[in-house]
């Protein structure tokens, strides 16, 4: 194994700034989709990651930051049906 050079000064503002970026962008995208869906990307993308496209909620909050209660308002809630497509979700609250 070889070691390598440490970063000049051009290439060690240039890792932090994409840091910086890789920190903060997904925070920004996942606030602006909260605001405009009430839902984070997280909650969205695991039922499409799932074996047939549907997860039961319990298995949903299990899999993201949120508590249970959290999730099933998230994806209840009316107002949020067209961030879930035309089918609305397939869960089951509790988990059950």
């Amino acid at each position: 194994m070889t070691l390598e050079a440490p970063l000049d000064s051009d290439e060690e503002r240039f890792w932090r700034a994409l840091m910086r970026v890789v920190v903060a962008l997904p925070k920004a995208l996942d606030d602006d989709l909260l605001k405009a869906t009430g839902l984070t990307l997280t909650v969205l993308m695991r039922p499409s990651e799932a074996d047939g496209g549907e997860l039961r909620i319990g298995d949903l909050a299990s899999s993201t930051a949120p508590p249970l209660s959290r999730i099933s308002r998230m994806v209840n809630s009316p107002q949020r049906a067209a961030a879930w497509g035309e089918g609305g979700t397939t869960t089951t609250p509790g988990g059950g």
